[in-house]
């Protein structure tokens, strides 16, 4: 369950009391991320918009009291869709993580990166705010098996190597993996050698610059490698959904 509370204050010298479960932190006015990233979770399972999901609540004081809420702690729409804004990328590892254990994985992932087109905005409100990020690019870490997403980074430019961020997304889920799989676009000795540093086989073809190039190829397990197109399939399947 998640516990979401309603603090008085954000200030760092707040003191903290736990009564039944809740936390409570004493002097001003506003909200604890727990309880925002509660709230936002039942609206995407509820698939409502701000408004409706706040509406929705009031009339659910069973589930806004396990969230350690009443009726009249609720914040307004507009309070709860900036906040959406304003969660960090830590905390969505965290709810992904959590997803992961919904299935059961086989601890050989494929890596794979693709671009998305952001979402239309109006021009008056993208010049007031500077706002000039046309596409993210989003790289994912999949399970083979049950193509369920074991971590994701998101980038606004295509600064730095796939290579360096796909050593970087295998060494937060080393303990989790054996196996990694990606396309020739990783190719990067020192990313095979971080991955076998780390326990990892890594399952990436050679370029062929050379004709020992076709000797390293063919030593790669062909099934695993194969699978390196999860992936991509999951990537069609997210733009499917949310486009």
């Amino acid at each position: 369950m998640l516990v979401a509370v309603r603090w008085q204050q954000r200030s760092p010298n707040a003191s903290v009391t736990v009564v039944d479960s809740k936390t409570v932190l004493r002097g001003g006015v506003g909200f604890a991320d727990c309880a925002l990233v509660s709230l936002h979770c039942l609206r995407i399972y509820l698939d409502s918009p701000y408004r409706m999901t706040i509406d929705l609540l009031k009339e659910m004081p069973q589930i806004t009291g396990d969230s350690g809420l009443n009726a009249a702690d609720l914040p307004a729409p507009p309070m709860l869709c900036k906040a959406f804004d304003r969660i960090r990328m830590s905390v969505c590892r965290v709810q992904l993580r959590q997803s992961t254990q919904l299935h059961d994985l086989s601890e050989h992932a494929a890596i794979d990166a693709t671009f998305y087109d952001r979402s239309p905005a109006s021009r008056h409100y993208c010049q007031r705010i500077s706002y000039r990020v046309q596409k993210l690019k989003v790289t994912k870490l999949v399970d083979t098996a049950s193509q369920a997403v074991l971590d994701e980074h998101c980038s606004t430019n295509r600064e730095g190597s796939d290579a360096d961020l796909a050593e970087q997304i295998a060494r937060r889920n080393a303990v989790d993996l054996r196996s990694l799989a990606a396309d020739k676009g990783y190719d990067k000795q020192s990313l095979r050698k971080g991955l076998r540093d780390l326990g990892i086989r890594p399952l990436a073809k050679h370029r062929i610059f050379a004709p020992y190039d076709h000797a390293h190829n063919a030593r790669i397990d062909d099934t695993r490698y194969n699978q390196r197109s999860m992936g991509k399939t999951v990537s069609s399947a997210v733009k499917a959904v949310f486009r």
